[in-house]
């Protein structure tokens, strides 16, 4: 396509009429792939702002160049191509960078194949230069929201794939950390899509900085000041209340953690969003068992239980203070035909020693290396819940053990 040729298209029908006419050229070498994308993502930015509107319409204009047959037959060279001839460069704007990123994005999405290849392709010596360069982009970005949330899924397909070295997450200033979680506190409640997009970068971030050996800079900028950071707090716990995917899950808990453990942070929740967490922890904690791989999982919701209970102002609260024993009591609790893994009980049974036993002076459920038959669970008074042995015998359990 001719740079100094003007179209004029009546409809966005005809402009994506014209989109599949380029697509469908005869193509007969590497070099004739190359020429057909550029005319196409160049005519994408010529008039993108006529004709994309919306992340539907920016997706099927990427889907059209990932479906078509120019695509399937190149597509090693054509996301090199994209990725360092358009998503690398400095000298697009950043609404025009939204159609490369876009297509990055989405090909990586469709098959994690092509996102673990674009990150092979733009890493370095521990260092993901497109990663990089996207981050530092974020606090300057100038095309709204709309379509800002298209680099923030670019970042969290990329993190999830990359390996950050320690000298790449040190160049990650304490100011745009806090302007990114900031987004988060000043986006509007019609933005919740564009908020999601943000949280989940967080904390795909967040998990880098735990298999690091520097410290957690998005904790850092937290603690300088948590009242600024009170709807971050909630928008994760409403993330988590409403997420099944598991990975998903995993890296809110991995954050949750060191927020309720850290003294200069555990805070940053209200008292009424901390009964909030309870229940979505307490019943996540209810529904999981050790079959179907939920094992790690389950062991994540406990490890952020017991800083919920011990290090925040839920230690002097009687909030479902017995359902929570009950809880507890019931993993380790062989009759009532919960099978739980000997990593599981460790935990069950710190949390028992140190919230129960030291807070509220009250027995606990049987020791660890004991099996208890029928042991049942009842309160006997109001305010007041045992447990009743029979039958107790001295079992040995291996690491490998299901109790």
């Amino acid at each position: 396509m001719d740079d100094l040729v003007e179209y004029h298209f009546d409809s966005i029908d005809c402009f994506n009429a014209e989109l599949d006419d380029l697509l469908s050229l005869s193509c007969h070498n590497d070099k004739d792939a190359i020429s057909i994308t550029d005319r196409y993502i160049k005519l994408i930015m010529r008039y993108q702002s006529e004709f994309i509107h919306s992340l539907d319409e920016l997706s099927g204009i990427s889907h059209r160049l990932l479906d078509s047959n120019l695509f399937l037959d190149h597509t090693t060279l054509l996301l090199t191509h994209i990725t360092f001839h358009y998503a690398m460069l400095t000298t697009l704007s950043d609404s025009q960078l939204v159609i490369p990123y876009s297509i990055l994005y989405y090909a990586g999405v469709d098959d994690s194949r092509w996102m673990t290849f674009i990150v092979s392709q733009v890493s370095s010596q521990h260092r993901n230069i497109l990663f990089h360069k996207i981050v530092y982009e974020l606090q300057h970005y100038t095309a709204g929201h709309n379509f800002m949330c298209v680099p923030f899924k670019l970042l969290y397909e990329i993190g999830k794939m990359a390996y950050l070295g320690d000298s790449e997450l040190k160049s990650i200033t304490v100011e745009t950390l806090r302007y990114i979680i900031l987004l988060v506190e000043s986006a509007p409640d019609e933005e919740e899509s564009f908020v999601n997009d943000v949280m989940m970068f967080i904390l795909v971030l967040n998990n880098q900085y735990r298999t690091s050996n520097i410290d957690n800079m998005i904790l850092n900028t937290m603690a300088a000041d948590i009242y600024s950071y009170s709807l971050f707090a909630q928008n994760l716990m409403f993330i988590l209340n409403r997420e099944t995917d598991t990975y998903h899950q995993s890296l809110i808990l991995h954050l949750l953690h060191p927020l309720l453990t850290r003294s200069d942070l555990s805070d940053i929740f209200y008292t009424n969003d901390l009964y909030v967490l309870v229940d979505i922890v307490t019943r996540s904690i209810e529904r999981l068992d050790c079959e179907n791989d939920s094992c790690e999982l389950l062991n994540d919701f406990l490890r952020v239980l017991k800083p919920l209970l011990m290090n925040t102002s839920l230690q002097s609260s009687s909030y479902k203070r017995h359902y929570i024993y009950n809880l507890l009591c019931s993993l380790v609790t062989p009759y009532l035909n919960r099978q739980v893994h000997t990593s599981t009980l460790e935990l069950v049974n710190d949390i028992l020693e140190c919230w129960w036993k030291n807070v509220y002076d009250k027995p606990i459920a049987p020791i660890l290396g004991v099996h208890v038959k029928h042991a049942i669970i009842e309160s006997k008074h109001e305010g007041e819940t045992g447990i009743i042995l029979s039958n107790v015998s001295s079992a040995v359990t291996s690491d490998s053990e299901i109790v």
